[in-house]
């Protein structure tokens, strides 16, 4: 079985890359990605008889299509998912080819939804936002659900930070969930918000991740947990996605830079020179990255924190799930759960036809017993799963 890993040498595809290699699912990985040389580097690095380099530059609809013809599988890591979500998904539809994506965004969320008939028509299944929020945190929130008699509210938290590179498609991604409208489910409807606006400033709270984080001040995001939850878990009330990155500095540096409005989009005279103010900006924020906010962390971290409320046996009751590491960031979080997407999907664990999120199309249990099996996971630490009842007295389970 041959996959594809389009952007398959950066932070999180270069992970994911990794992660496939160890599984014998698939003979042949080809990592696609329009660093080229970044490319063969990882090939060579990991030194193994599945892998291959190719070029692709996603952009162009020529040579994406190239590179994914006859694939078994795609697995989509390009970054930002707003503007290359939505023609990589019309590639795969149009070459008949199963694919799996890390989506982040809700608007481009929203446009793959609405391509679901096509995909059903192509015989192929889309997954999309299989990473850590989306992704894992679906899955927690729809185990947790099952746990309840009601489900009324759903609280997804994130936050990560100390990777070694940060690409530009990453404080894109940011910068793009800053400035735009950020959707909540609230009041049993969904309503958007902005960050700077007092609806979204009422939404910013403190939120413990244990050790060795701790508590972190986390903001409104426009992930699509609050688009696509609401669909597939009935009752709910309210659900939320909050996150931030570390060192918070570093967040409120990118959140400052943002609410000064030098992301515009048109360029404009510098010296004598056009100049894109974005671009300039992501720019910016990458060198200062890289001189001052990286070196306020001991190396990588991450967590994610979901919170699931509603009613048992008539009673108020909550389940918390916590999974907080030392040693493991974006890279892990994002690209574990996405190459066990692609290794269910491979393994017809995922049967319907159409565009799903991983709540849709997933058992949480079938994904949670493969997660147990990963070695690149045993050095983070284990999955916190806790009961709360209606006196507020916590017991910590098992899954």
């Amino acid at each position: 079985m041959k996959i594809v890993v389009l952007g398959g040498c950066g932070t999180v595809g270069a992970t994911a890359v990794g992660d496939l290699v160890s599984d014998d699912t698939f003979s042949e990985i080809v990592v696609a990605d329009k660093n080229i040389e970044k490319a063969r580097g990882l090939v060579s690095k990991l030194d193994s008889d599945k892998l291959s380099a190719v070029f692709v530059d996603v952009a162009d609809a020529k040579s994406l299509r190239k590179v994914i013809e006859g694939a078994s599988l795609v697995l989509n890591v390009v970054g930002p998912f707003y503007r290359f979500a939505e023609p990589i998904t019309n590639a795969v539809i149009e070459e008949g080819i199963n694919c799996v994506d890390i989506c982040d965004d809700y608007d481009a969320t929203m446009k793959l939804l609405e391509m679901d008939e096509d995909a059903r028509e192509a015989g192929i299944t889309v997954l999309t936002g299989m990473g850590s929020s989306p992704g894992l945190a679906n899955l927690l929130a729809k185990f947790g659900s099952s746990q309840l008699d009601e489900t009324e509210e759903i609280h997804i938290h994130h936050v990560h930070g100390g990777e070694e590179d940060e690409g530009a498609a990453v404080v894109y991604h940011r910068i793009h969930s800053i400035e735009g409208e950020i959707p909540i489910f609230k009041d049993g409807k969904l309503v958007k918000v902005r960050s700077f606006e007092k609806e979204g400033i009422a939404e910013i709270e403190d939120v413990d991740f244990y050790d060795p984080i701790g508590v972190v001040r986390v903001y409104p995001y426009p992930h699509p947990e609050t688009i696509t939850l609401p669909r597939y878990i009935k009752g709910l009330k309210k659900v939320t996605n909050k996150g931030s990155i570390l060192p918070e500095a570093y967040y409120i540096f990118i959140r400052d830079m943002v609410k000064l409005g030098i992301t515009g989009r048109e360029p404009i005279g510098v010296g004598g020179q056009k100049v894109v103010p974005v671009e300039f900006t992501v720019s910016y924020i990458l060198s200062e990255r890289e001189k001052k906010y990286i070196k306020m962390l001991d190396g990588k971290m991450g967590s994610l924190k979901v919170v699931v409320k509603g009613k048992l046996n008539g009673e108020p009751h909550q389940y918390h799930f916590t999974a907080t590491s030392k040693g493991t960031g974006m890279g892990e979080g994002t690209a574990i759960p996405a190459s066990i997407g692609a290794h269910l999907m491979a393994n017809g664990e995922i049967k319907e036809k159409g565009v799903f999120p991983p709540e849709a199309c997933i058992d949480p249990m079938t994904f949670l017993d493969v997660v147990k099996t990963k070695e690149s996971l045993k050095k983070g630490e284990p999955l916190i799963f806790e009961s709360i009842d209606k006196d507020g007295n916590v017991t910590r389970m098992e899954i």
